[in-house]
């Protein structure tokens, strides 16, 4: 339960600010994190979903492709009035039927207008209706990640069949498979507590510096597209 809650931030400049609350926010710290006035970084529970709202942030910041607004619109015409409006009520029965589609008429779009839906990700990469900030925003921190820790992984196994004289078969095993069924975590013990080989220097710059990068990226993307 909570006073406070966003699910589902798809739209830019969502904020909340101001607001008296007596238990939680969810997500949590949602003032601080998407604020009106401050820093506003979209905030949902899988990775590829910030990352295209940060390209759709800066899409809107920079006009592109070119918006419209809704208080420019054309006024729609006259409607029809309902038919039999003063018949008598019937009971709801059978509601969840599934409707005629093909019988609902939806509005024509006046010209100049465009509609954006929730996208279509293959791998974090929209594909239905991409522009060139939501691919560059989540095509340049989704696989960073995905690159690290493949480069870590390649980085442990290759020091480990070098130290075929100083590990025994059955520590080799072990730190294998901690290190393919851990995810991150299992790479990051093996260079810590593996004793490997490596100097540990090129530990360190190997594991923080690849997670210092991708942060890099993060704040680059986040001020660039104006989410902050």
């Amino acid at each position: 339960m909570a006073d406070l809650a966003l699910f589902g931030p798809w739209a830019p400049n969502n904020c909340f600010e101001g607001n008296r609350y007596t238990s939680e926010t969810k997500p949590l710290f949602l003032e601080l994190l998407h604020s009106c006035s401050g820093i506003n970084v979209p905030i949902v529970w899988d990775i590829y979903g910030p990352l295209l709202l940060i390209g759709a942030t800066a899409d809107a910041n920079y006009d592109f492709p070119p918006g419209s607004d809704y208080r420019e619109w054309p006024p729609p015409p006259p409607q029809a009035s309902m038919p039999d409006a003063g018949i008598t009520p019937v009971p709801a029965v059978n509601v969840f039927e599934k409707p005629d589609l093909s019988a609902i008429e939806t509005p024509v779009v006046p010209d100049g207008i465009e509609i954006r839906g929730k996208e279509i990700t293959v791998s974090g990469i929209p594909v239905s209706d991409p522009t060139i900030w939501t691919v560059i925003a989540s095509m340049w921190a989704y696989f960073l990640p995905l690159a690290l820790v493949g480069s870590w992984i390649a980085l442990a196994v290759w020091d480990m069949v070098r130290r075929q004289e100083d590990m025994s078969r059955h520590l080799v095993i072990l730190w294998f498979f901690v290190i393919l069924l851990v995810p991150i975590l299992g790479v990051i013990a093996y260079f810590v507590f593996g004793k490997s080989l490596i100097p540990a220097w090129m530990r360190w710059l190997v594991v923080g510096g690849g997670i210092a990068a991708w942060l890099i990226v993060m704040v680059a993307l986040l001020v660039f597209s104006g989410s902050i």
